[in-house]
């Protein structure tokens, strides 16, 4: 406890001054979460870049559900994500918010379980959280035939939601190949990318490689070479016209 006199705040605080420190930073996070929520909300109410290559890949894994490829799709985003209905798909039910979402008002923030705390700041861990519930990601990474990551640095605080995945993935009882496509947005990323695989895999990066078809496609580069987002728009779309708008819209626009 604080040994020092409570300074005045005036009664609607007062009682809160009086607390404990640890019951005041839990409130604190409290209050972070909701300042977090109300001002994501103003982001996301703006309309959706169609044009963007993140629109392009959740579009391109939505054409890979209606050819009847069993899909889901785990966000670590606290925005909401649309969820198209074509050819009477509804889409929605396929999309898993790992650490909750802003509409909702369950989102998660904390550290990963793996350290030692005071038990009175237990609640500063994702799993101490009421809201802590995540969807079955760990158990969906290992039984897909192909895993695409966007936008993920799959840095040390996520780390446990991969590890099981990435262990497996380099052990030489798996004989059977999986596409593993990770999206990043240049070389700095790629490297920080290789920099946590090798973590994971116990420095193992090039058995990762040897046994899995890994395919590091950079965002910021493909307005200069499409043949790398060409093989991944092929692999998935059949419609050949489409492949070609959904590149022509990246290729002409300012930012990609």
């Amino acid at each position: 406890y604080r040994e020092q006199p409570v300074p005045y705040v005036g009664e609607k605080y007062k009682e809160d001054a009086l607390q404990s420190p640890f019951w005041q930073d839990r409130k604190a996070l409290d209050l972070i979460k909701k300042g977090i929520c109300n001002y994501l909300k103003t982001i996301y109410e703006k309309p959706i870049k169609v044009n963007s290559v993140a629109f392009s890949v959740m579009t391109t894994a939505y054409c890979a559900k209606e050819t009847g490829n069993d899909l889901n799709v785990y966000t670590f985003n606290y925005t909401q994500l649309p969820g198209y209905y074509s050819n009477g798909y509804d889409f929605k039910d396929i999309i898993h918010y790992v650490h909750g979402n802003c509409e909702k008002g369950n989102i998660i923030i904390g550290t990963r379980d793996d350290g030692e705390y005071n038990k009175e700041y237990d609640f500063l861990q994702k799993s101490f959280d009421p809201n802590f519930n995540p969807p079955a990601i760990v158990a969906n990474l290992l039984e897909a035939d192909e895993v695409i990551i966007f936008g993920h640095s799959l840095g040390e605080n996520d780390s446990q939601y991969f590890k099981a995945f990435f262990k497996q993935r380099t052990d030489s009882s798996y004989t059977r190949r999986k596409d593993i496509i990770i999206f990043t947005l240049d070389e700095n990323s790629e490297v920080e990318i290789k920099r946590s695989l090798q973590k994971m895999t116990n420095y193992n990066l090039s058995t990762l490689y040897g046994q899995n078809n890994v395919k590091i496609i950079k965002t910021s580069k493909i307005k200069e070479s499409t043949d790398q987002f060409h093989d991944f728009l092929s692999s998935h779309i059949s419609d050949t016209l489409r492949i070609e708008y959904i590149l022509k819209q990246l290729i002409n626009k300012e930012d990609s």
